[in-house]
Order: C-alpha cells, then structure tokens, then sequence
C-alpha cells in the first residue's frame, strides 16, 4: 500500500547550536502571539461591529471566517514555495509588517465590504508565518526534539489568543470610559492598538540563524529535481495524506467554531461585559492552552522513541475523539460562567495537534518538498477550519435551534469528533509502519 515516504535521502546538515535554535524559536513564538491576537481580537467585537455596521451573525462570520481563511489558506502555497528556494526570514518581515498595517486598517473599515477587504489582507499576510516559520523549526531542531519545537511554538497561539481577549476587553472598556478618539469607535480603536506594534516586532526574524535560512538542499538535489517532480511524490502520498488534512481540519473547525462564538454566547446568555469576557477566556485559553501545546508535543516525541506504532496517527485519532465527547456533553450540560470556564480550559488542554502532526509531515517529507507540503496541509486545515467552522454554527444554530448557541455547539461538536476519528483512522490504514525513523533519534 503507498504512504508517506521517509526522508532519509535528505541531506544530514548540521542543525545550529542549541542556544541560537532557542533564540530562533523565541522570536518565532513572539510572532505567533502577534499573529494570534491580531486575527482573534474580532472575535470579542461582535456585538459593537454587528451594530455599527448593521450586520447580522452570518455576516460576523464571514468577516471571523472567509475573509481571512481563504485568502490565509490560498497564500500559504506560494509562500511555501517561495520559503523552498529564497529567504525564509525575508518573506516572514515582510509578512509580520504586511498584516499588522492590515490589521491597523480594519480599524479604520466603516463598512462591511471595507472591513472584509481589510481582513483579507491580514490573512495574506499572516500565511508567510505557518509555513515557513514550521519549515524554519524542521531545520533548527533534530527529529527527536521535533515535535516538543513544534508544539511550543504553536503553543504561541493560545498565549496570542489569551492575550487578544484580555488586551481586547480592557481597550474596549478604557475607550467606553474615555470616549472615542479621532472619530473612531472603541472596536476601531482597539484594532489600531494590536496592529501597530507589529511593525517593531517584524525585524526581530532576523536574529533566527542564518542557516535555517533557506531549506537545507544540497545543489546536486536542487539540480537534479525538476519542478514538476513534486506533483508524482503528493499523488503517491495523498491516499495517507488527505485524510489527515481532514482529521486535522475538523480539529481546528471545531475549535474555531467555539472559539468564534463564545463571547456572542457569554454576552447574550449570561449578560456579560467585554472586559468580563475578556478576563474569562483570556484565564481559559491563556493557563490551559500553552500547557495543552507544550504537553502534547513532549508526549508524542517520548511515544515515538519508546517505537509505538502510528503514534501520531493515533494521537491525533484519540484527540478529535474526546474533543467530540466532551463538546457534545458540555454544551449540553453546562449553564453556569464557571461551568463553560472549565469546558473552555478542557478543551484549550486537549485540542493542540500542531507538533504532533506537523511533525508527522516533517519527518516524512523529503526537505526539498517540505514546506510546500506543509503550506499544503494548512490550506486544507485553515480553508475548511477557519472558514466552516463560524459560519457551520451559526447556519446549525438558525435552521435548527432558532438562534441558540449552545445546543448548536453541542451538535457540531459531535459532527466535528466523528468525522475526524474516521478520518485518522484512514489515514492510518494507508500510513506505513514509522517506527525505525520516529525512534531512530536523528
């Protein structure tokens, strides 16, 4: 049966020294909090933009969803490419300085049509960072670190999330207490003040080590590999790779389905104030979500040196599995703040797939098609996750449920958690036995 072919023909560079890989991944993890708040900090405007631009929820989610994951999933390939053969820090300042300014721009969107154009541009510039940032990793850390690396520096996007919910939250009520300034609204002000620093953070790429710098190919390969040769390789691989962009894709649907949602669910069930849903889903994503990141990454590199069979695979199965469980129960159950706090925090710990399966693509991906495949994986991942998942809720919840969130949530949850599990399940069915290369510690 195909599956996804090892790498060992690829060349046996020498990674940078510990200390300089560190230095990289801090500033790598640095952008990724940027990148996080900048794309999440909507979320907690619902309710002053749908009133100021008299949109309803569908509409929201447009703005939450497609404007920003199509165009994110779209640019993610060609700046894959381009991270294959020229400066993968040059592409990720120019990106890091590119959404920022777009990121400032929505604050100054007086109209639907503006503030989608604006949020299309956050997401073009944002898909420099997945990609070549995760290819950036691949060549900083060897195998048997690979996917604690990953997981810490997507651990990067709970803090970036934590910290557009609480910054959010208390610029929206510093701007209610003071007045508006120039004209613009609190939303737009809050806006304006998590795009702009992102122009000083961008220059910090350049203290990642010059030779993570480009993929480590040696010229012969280069040479040797003409540009059509990666489309036989993917046609090989996709009966193992496509179901686990799909297992993966319900992982982050789910999630950014609830996460999108949340704050409408607080104010209008519980009657809460931004800065109180700020401080509650800052608390919930910001201590559970990191260590969720961290963790499962560890757990993964420790179960592949012990030589477990598909150990990511079934990682990844075992996880979209609870996340359905618990989604399904909770929100069926829950009807106190403290109550949908724990749930929050439940799933923020249990959620995390990005080391462990970023670094199932890695470890099996010639170096020369590695961050094409992985732009590959995250159009797929980000398409269907960030655009499906807002607007899958809110259609469940209109046709449905007559506008009620949670038992919206509850069923989507469990669509999520059965279609992924099968999925995995796939994907494992086709995938080779990996256990000589994931436990070889290279």
């Amino acid at each position: 049966m195909p599956g996804i072919e090892n790498s060992a023909m690829q060349s046996a560079t020498r990674h940078p020294r510990m200390a300089h890989a560190c230095v990289g991944l801090a500033v790598l993890v640095l952008m990724t909090v940027l990148s996080y708040t900048d794309r999440t900090i909507i979320l907690l405007l619902v309710e002053p933009i749908k009133a100021d631009l008299d949109i309803d929820d569908v509409q929201f989610s447009l703005l939450t969803g497609l404007s920003f994951a199509l165009f994110y999933a779209l640019f993610g390939v060609p700046f894959g490419w381009l991270a294959d053969r020229y400066s993968r820090r040059w592409i990720i300042f120019f990106g890091v300085a590119g959404w920022s300014i777009a990121t400032a721009s929505c604050g100054l969107a007086g109209s639907f049509g503006a503030l989608f154009l604006a949020r299309m541009m956050v997401g073009v510039g944002e898909a420099t960072l997945s990609p070549v940032g995760y290819a950036l990793v691949g060549d900083m850390f060897p195998r048997r670190r690979l996917a604690l690396a990953l997981g810490i520096l997507a651990g990067g996007t709970a803090i970036g999330s934590a910290v557009a919910y609480a910054i959010g939250g208390a610029l929206i009520s510093w701007a209610d207490a003071h007045g508006a300034l120039w004209g613009m609204r609190p939303w737009q002000m809050a806006l304006m003040a998590v795009g702009l620093p992102g122009l000083l953070i961008a220059p910090l790429i350049f203290l990642v080590p010059r030779s993570a710098d480009r993929a480590r190919i040696a010229p012969d390969v280069i040479s040797d590999t003409p540009p059509t040769a990666y489309l036989p390789w993917l046609k090989k691989n996709l009966p193992c790779l496509l179901p686990t962009m799909l297992g993966s894709a319900m992982i982050f649907m789910l999630m950014f389905g609830i996460t999108a949602w949340m704050p409408a669910l607080l104010y209008r069930r519980f009657g809460l104030e931004p800065a109180q849903v700020g401080e509650m889903l800052g608390l919930a994503f910001g201590l559970s979500g990191p260590v969720g990141f961290v963790l499962s990454g560890w757990l993964v590199d420790k179960m592949a040196a012990l030589q477990w069979r598909h150990v990511h695979l079934n990682y990844l199965a075992i996880v979209i599995a609870l996340l359905g469980i618990i989604g399904a129960t909770s929100f069926s159950l829950a009807q106190t703040t403290t109550q949908i706090l724990i749930l929050l925090g439940l799933l923020a710990f249990v959620a995390p797939i990005n080391g462990p399966v970023i670094a199932f693509i890695q470890i099996h991906t010639p170096d020369h098609f590695r961050a094409r495949t992985i732009a590959l994986f995250l159009f797929f991942y980000n398409l269907l996750g960030m655009s499906a998942g807002p607007s899958a809720v809110a259609i469940i919840a209109k046709t449905m449920y007559g506008g009620e969130l949670s038992p919206a949530l509850a069923t989507f949850s469990a669509g999520c958690g059965i279609i992924g599990f099968i999925s995995y399940r796939i994907a494992r069915h086709y995938a080779p036995d990996v256990r000589s290369i994931d436990g070889a510690g290279l």
